[in-house]
């Protein structure tokens, strides 16, 4: 299953319907055309529905589909947890948020990561334990629709004791090790990708 957050709403394509879930409204739409796509694209962005599912004989189809309306940017993050169990995390634009940034030219996925997290939150290069996911997710910058792939890999610190603090240059106001028990404040303010991210590999 392909799952992407337009607009931090969730859309999803797959072979088959996806079962309504009583917290969320399920819009399933067997995909039919290009047309069909962009117009539930739009209904997902004016909040219709809180998850579009586009299903179909070739969910590649379907999602290769969906990314032409999009400029494809790459990107890479950890989730960095030490020997405590507590997650580095960071507040940027009013919202918690996990270290990441583009992928330069000529640079690796890995090496990316490793670098975003050490210069938005001021730390020694963390040490990669291995590859977690890859998520998706839109937004529009300076009028243009993005796509944006993220590569995320579990990370833990080099020194266990070293104090983060915030890349202000990037909006960052915030830097701490959070504890398990503070992510139910954080999940108050906190992007859809980012909250299944932690949900998923935060243990």
């Amino acid at each position: 299953m392909y799952k992407v957050f337009v607009n931090e709403k969730l859309l999803t394509i797959s072979a088959e319907p996806e079962l309504s879930k009583k917290e969320n409204r399920i819009l399933n739409i067997q995909y039919d055309s290009p047309d069909l796509l962009l117009f539930y694209l739009e209904q997902l962005k004016l909040n219709c529905y809180h998850h579009l599912h586009l299903f179909g004989e070739n969910p590649k189809e379907i999602f290769h589909e969906f990314c032409k309306q999009y400029r494809l940017i790459e990107a890479a993050g950890g989730i960095v947890i030490n020997a405590e169990g507590k997650a580095l995390v960071i507040f940027r634009k009013g919202k918690w948020d996990l270290p990441k940034g583009k992928i330069d030219e000529g640079e690796s996925s890995e090496e990316a990561a490793v670098r975003e997290v050490a210069e938005e939150c001021n730390i020694q290069p963390p040490q990669i334990i291995k590859l977690l996911t890859e998520t998706w997710h839109t937004y529009t910058l300076n009028g243009q629709q993005i796509l944006k792939k993220t590569y995320w890999y579990k990370m833990i610190p080099v020194d266990g004791n070293e104090e983060p603090s915030p890349q202000l240059a990037e909006d960052i106001t915030e830097v701490k090790w959070a504890d398990p028990v503070f992510f139910p404040e954080m999940k108050k303010n906190i992007y859809p990708a980012i909250d299944n991210l932690l949900n998923l590999y935060w243990k």
